[in-house]
This record gives C-alpha cells, sequence and structure tokens, in this order.
C-alpha cells in the first residue's frame, strides 16, 4: 500500500495556472493554523508556480499509479514548497 502525507507546504490549484504569469503577478498562500497560532504567509512569482505545477504534472502522469495503472490527466495542480523557500513572516509585522 502506497500512501503519501501531503506537505504542510501544499496547495491545490487549477490547469488554468500553468499559463497565467507574468512578472508583476505573484501568488500569496496561506497556512491558517489553530486559533491564536499565527497564519504563515508564502509569496511566491507566478513564473515559479506555474513551471512547477506543469513539470510536476508531467512527472505525475509518466509514473504508474496505483497498481500500475496510467494515471488519467485531469485539471488538478499541486504546488508545494516543502521547504517553506518561500515563507515570508514579515507580512503580518
Amino acid at each position: 500500500m502506497r500512501s503519501k502525507i501531503p506537505s504542510e507546504y501544499s496547495w491545490i490549484l487549477t490547469q488554468k495556472s500553468e499559463d497565467f504569469f507574468s512578472e508583476n503577478h505573484f501568488y500569496i498562500f496561506v497556512n491558517l493554523d489553530e486559533p491564536g497560532i499565527r497564519p504563515k504567509f508564502f509569496v511566491v512569482p507566478s513564473e515559479v508556480v506555474a513551471k512547477y505545477i506543469s513539470t510536476s504534472h508531467k512527472n505525475w502522469l509518466n509514473k504508474p499509479g496505483k497498481n500500475g495503472q496510467q494515471h488519467k490527466d485531469n485539471p488538478v495542480r499541486r504546488f508545494e514548497d516543502p521547504e517553506g523557500r518561500y515563507l515570508n513572516d514579515e507580512l503580518l509585522a
């Protein structure tokens, strides 16, 4: 049995985000924790998001799924920042 625990720093997008980018467009992803704990903000250039989700989706399509079958293409995309590279704690300061 294969399972993957999603990264704490992981967000769902759609296929449209692969083609929607510009030098002046940024994504701000927010991780909300329990009440009383300050949210975490991640500021990511749209070009980074577009490239990441396009590449990771192609890699996912090329890997066999559960029981060895081919994955079916769909509009869901996932952006991950497991190292917290784009974490920006200064947004609420």
